[in-house]
């Protein structure tokens, strides 16, 4: 593998590592809220 095809990777895979944490932590605050709104009615 070349160099740039290396670097190119890596950016795409920190890129998904921040989508995936991101959305991680949208589910679990969605999760709790609806939780919550369970919970009050």
């Amino acid at each position: 593998m070349r160099m740039e095809a290396m670097s190119v990777f890596r950016v795409i895979m920190d890129r998904a590592n921040v989508t995936q944490w991101i959305y991680d932590r949208y589910t679990v605050h969605l999760g709790r809220w609806s939780f919550t709104a369970l919970d009050g009615s």
